[in-house]
């Protein structure tokens, strides 16, 4: 419709708008109701309406001399119509971004309690005196010497957080702006799941678990950062899931376009439920909320989606061999992870 503005306010502000400056206090200042009035700025009239909506105003106007009451009215209701149906998207968009810079700066803050944790166990800042401020490098360094083991497993704490926490942040630059982050290159897949396990192998340790990795010659096209994030949301959750005194075994093989890495291992039993729901965001396991190891319910979300987003895909076979350790049942269940197959020499 020609020379038509619309001003809507909610809360007091400009919520969507294409008013000229000149004209927004006019609109803010028309009583309700559907008006032709005359404009002394453009000696013309206007033909304007504004009404209520929930927590604010919808404003319109035209100078188009050839609208009648009838036709204003019907652009009118459009438009009330569209902004309803924009507004509802624009609210479940703000839930859905709100709810994620919260499990963000939730799971971040989790991991920097950690190593705050790690290091006041090492280093207990409170208990250095007032007086002995100026001494702090060689009390540090006196404490390190004192406690070489400790130190190292501290550090190594230290190196796995502060790689969950990048990970957390590179998961959600990942997922609100895939198209423009992903850079996808020849790696060898052998050589990235080996430095996906580093930051874990003191917790494999501490559980008594084996990790045993086959060979492969392999190269894949892949973005690196974002397999390395899902490898290591992979990881994290082997530790926490994974029977005590068990082996994980990761093996490799090649068919057709695919590079499939398959990972096995004594991990808490997969019901129905869980295998019907394992991807939707948010959802957590049944045992793992039984025995308080579920987190956010976001690690399958996350490895699915990432490796979708490499153009791969990942799967996951339940095992029928079901045992039972401290009354918690256990299987065997195989993790498939299939990587796009790069040829070609480096």
């Amino acid at each position: 419709m020609k020379n038509c503005y619309y001003h809507i306010e909610l809360d007091g502000r400009v919520f969507l708008s294409n008013l000229p400056k000149e004209m927004m206090a006019m609109a803010s200042s028309s009583p309700f109701g559907h008006e032709v009035t005359f404009s002394p700025d453009r000696s013309i009239k206007i033909r304007w309406k504004k009404e209520k909506i929930e927590g604010g105003t919808v404003y319109m106007c035209t100078f188009d001399q050839n609208v009648t009451r009838k036709i204003f009215d019907y652009y009118f209701d459009a438009f009330l119509m569209m902004y309803s149906s924009l507004n509802v998207r624009l609210q479940e968009m703000v839930q859905t971004n709100t709810s994620s810079i919260r499990r963000l700066q939730h799971n971040v803050n989790t991991y920097n309690a950690k190593i705050q944790d790690d290091l006041e166990e090492l280093v207990s800042i409170e208990d250095i005196s007032e007086k002995d401020w100026k001494k702090i490098i060689e009390i540090v360094d006196q404490t390190v010497i004192r406690n070489t083991r400790k130190t190292a497993i501290t550090l190594l704490k230290i190196a796995k957080n502060a790689a969950l926490v990048s990970a957390e942040m590179d998961v959600y630059d990942y997922l609100q702006n895939s198209k423009g982050m992903l850079d996808f290159h020849r790696h060898p897949i052998h050589k990235v799941v080996k430095l996906s396990l580093q930051p874990f192998f003191l917790d494999f340790l501490e559980k008594k678990i084996s990790v045993e990795i086959g060979a492969c010659k392999d190269y894949v096209k892949i973005d690196f950062s974002s397999v390395s994030v899902v490898l290591g949301h992979f990881w994290n959750n082997a530790v926490k899931y994974s029977v005590k005194d068990a082996k994980i075994g990761i093996e490799f093989s090649s068919e057709n376009n695919n590079v499939i890495m398959k990972v096995s291992m004594a991990s808490l039993q997969i019901t129905d439920e869980d295998y019907e729901n394992m991807y939707e965001e948010g959802y957590s396991g049944y045992w793992a909320k039984i025995q308080a190891l579920d987190g956010s319910g976001i690690g399958m979300y996350y490895i699915k989606r990432l490796m979708n987003l490499n153009k791969g895909d990942f799967s996951i076979e339940r095992g029928n061999n079901n045992f039972l350790v401290d009354g918690i049942p256990y299987s065997t269940n195989t993790f498939s992870f299939f990587f796009v197959k790069a040829g070609g020499d480096l």
